[in-house]
């Protein structure tokens, strides 16, 4: 993993309460984790991955545990999966976070759960990683194991789905300006190397075409989750 300055980077960090929610697999039925993941974001939209955490806590344990977390990071914003009663949560949340003098930034998320887990999980992570924007401390080895065993194994599931969803919560307006800078770079390389500038015109053109369906495509994809206010 590259170092990074983190007074560069701007900071994401998700969770899943996993509140009475069940986890179903061929061979058993098991009590979802709790699953917390912070994601440290460059500006050229490199997802540094810093911290992950899988288990299961009292509730007032979990909260102060979230606090911690939110005071050593200072996520921009801290996404609160909210799936039925998940969105009391958050509430919860925002209200202790007030009580003890730190400032909000816990944010009640709706994550669709109209389609495959697994397939929105692979939607998300996947352009991350063929994109080589994608890195983990070495310390993370749940997280690493997750990635690797995924989709066969369902032992880091739940923590896997908080990472998706930590990545989601990275605006695509960033992105969008990333892969421009990316699309201006390969203009240059083509008029470094002598390309005839119709070429040039037409590559430029279709990256952007490409771009800008990208961009639509994931603005009306069910996998976008949408915030609760």
């Amino acid at each position: 993993m590259p170092e990074i300055d983190s007074q560069l980077c701007t900071y994401y960090a998700f969770t899943d309460p996993a509140s009475g929610r069940k986890n179903s697999s061929r061979s058993s039925i098991k009590q979802s984790k709790q699953a917390i993941t912070v994601i440290a974001v460059s500006p050229q939209t490199h997802a540094f991955a810093v911290f992950a955490w899988l288990g299961k806590l009292p509730t007032t344990g979990y909260i102060d545990k979230l606090l911690k977390v939110r005071q050593q990071f200072n996520p921009k914003v801290f996404g609160i999966e909210a799936v039925a009663m998940q969105s009391v949560f958050a509430d919860v949340m925002r209200m202790e976070a007030k009580r003890k003098n730190q400032l909000g930034s816990f944010l009640g998320v709706n994550v669709p759960t109209n389609i495959d887990k697994k397939y929105r999980i692979r939607t998300i992570i996947e352009p991350f990683i063929n994109y080589g924007k994608l890195f983990l401390a070495p310390n993370l080895f749940e997280l690493d194991s997750a990635l690797r065993g995924f989709p066969a194994a369902d032992e880091y599931l739940d923590l896997i789905d908080c990472f998706a969803s930590n990545l989601k919560l990275i605006p695509r307006r960033a992105e969008a300006v990333t892969q421009n800078e990316e699309i201006s770079q390969l203009a240059k390389y083509l008029r470094e190397t002598g390309s005839p500038s119709w070429y040039i015109e037409r590559r430029v053109a279709e990256e952007r075409q490409k771009l800008m369906q990208k961009l639509t495509a994931s603005e009306n994809s069910p996998t976008n989750g949408t915030a609760n206010e």
